[in-house]
């Protein structure tokens, strides 16, 4: 299965907004089995569908525990722009925070990478959701970690 292929399990998901939704997914790619959270859009060819898109994150099954410890601390942060967990993955990190945008707080995950300046950058890859919907965050990456002990 290659990068461009459907997921080979959806575990769960919520609507993020009327033409989005996280969703969280295994899929294999060589030997190693990812977790990913990722968004979804509406098929273009079949009404009722959701194909996924670049945005999100995918880590490798031993990583998820330290994914979803991140993302639990979020319950727990009043503050904006305040990164909760640092992921390693591969040779980028996997950013776990909150921020600010136009005025309203968010939660994220996100893939950031190491510029030639030596900083670490956000990339567009990541799931950015408003701040009330964290709740809805914390459950799916619980259902994602169950689903893993599951498989292993």
């Amino acid at each position: 299965m290659n990068r461009d292929e459907e997921p080979s399990e959806v575990v769960g998901g919520f609507l993020k907004s009327a033409t989005e939704m996280v969703a969280a997914y295994f899929q294999p790619y060589g030997k190693k089995v990812y977790a990913h959270l990722r968004i979804m859009v509406p098929s273009a060819e079949e009404e009722g569908e959701w194909v996924h898109t670049v945005k999100g994150v995918g880590v490798q099954l031993d990583q998820l525990p330290r994914v979803r410890d991140a993302v639990r601390r979020l319950l727990g942060v009043a503050a904006s722009n305040k990164v909760v967990g640092t992921i390693p993955a591969g040779k980028d990190r996997i950013y776990v925070g909150t921020n600010t945008f136009r005025g309203e707080q968010y939660v994220f995950v996100r893939r950031y990478y190491k510029g030639d300046d030596g900083e670490w950058h956000p990339s567009p890859k990541g799931v950015n959701v408003h701040a009330e919907r964290v709740t809805d965050l914390v459950d799916l990456v619980e259902q994602l970690a169950k689903a893993a002990e599951e498989l292993t």
